[in-house]
């Protein structure tokens, strides 16, 4: 496998950022998930269910380690500060400024020797551009109906 030996930690949510660490886990990357406590991952309640988990869920997610931790507390930042040190990739999907807030943002992650760091967002959570200052962005194919 292409990317044996490699350790993932995910803490992205809905689809970017899952499907992402999807591949890599097809690949042979370890893949850890973590979710938050209560509900977990919103991936959970989306769609019909087949068995204890979503379709939705369990195919973005299969393949994958999972853990929850409360990043609201200071026992699961330093925990998820674990699990990236021996990580080589961090993936999150975050609003803007939460991973800085909670340490866990690009630079912190490179000083602490992290080989890569990827935000996975859509363009409705946007950290620039239209979509960040609240305006919807009109695809072609969406112009009208006429067209």
């Amino acid at each position: 496998m292409k990317l044996a030996g490699i350790r993932v930690v995910d803490l992205s949510n809905f689809l970017p950022g899952p499907y992402l660490s999807l591949e890599m886990a097809d690949h042979g990357a370890e893949v850890i998930k973590v979710e938050q406590p209560g509900e977990g991952d919103p991936g959970r309640h989306i769609g019909l269910a087949d068995g204890p988990h979503t379709v939705f869920f369990r195919n973005l997610n299969r393949g994958k380690k999972s853990v929850v931790l409360d990043l609201k507390t200071e026992a699961g930042r330093a925990r998820l500060l674990q699990l990236a040190d021996s990580a080589d990739v961090f993936i999150e999907s975050f609003r803007p400024g939460v991973a800085q807030r909670l340490g866990m943002d690009a630079e912190t992650l490179r000083a602490r020797a992290i080989r890569g760091s990827c935000t996975a967002r859509s363009a409705r959570s946007a950290r620039t551009g239209p979509a960040r200052r609240g305006r919807r962005t009109t695809w072609p194919w969406r112009r009208s109906a006429a067209h």
